[in-house]
């Protein structure tokens, strides 16, 4: 079975960007699950546990779904 490529790896530093719209649509539910939970839960360690939590899954999401391999640097520079 082939694995979606919804991500990509920043080509320097880290990081993972959105490939395609499943990718972005991840990206913007993460983020809003983010922002509600902040709002919900302010001041709360309940709520900055449950923003980690949302993190750490959408990075696990992001390098299963292709975040795992860099992308090309502009002009073909690898440094």
């Amino acid at each position: 079975m082939v694995r979606p490529e919804w991500f990509v790896r920043r080509p320097m530093g880290f990081g993972v960007r959105p490939l395609t719209w499943q990718g972005w649509a991840i990206s913007g539910v993460a983020l809003a699950l983010i922002a509600v939970s902040l709002i919900a839960l302010r001041k709360s360690v309940v709520g900055n546990v449950v923003v980690v939590g949302i993190a750490i899954a959408y990075l696990g999401v992001a390098y299963t779904t292709g975040g795992a391999q860099r992308a090309p640097v502009p002009g073909g520079l690898e440094g």
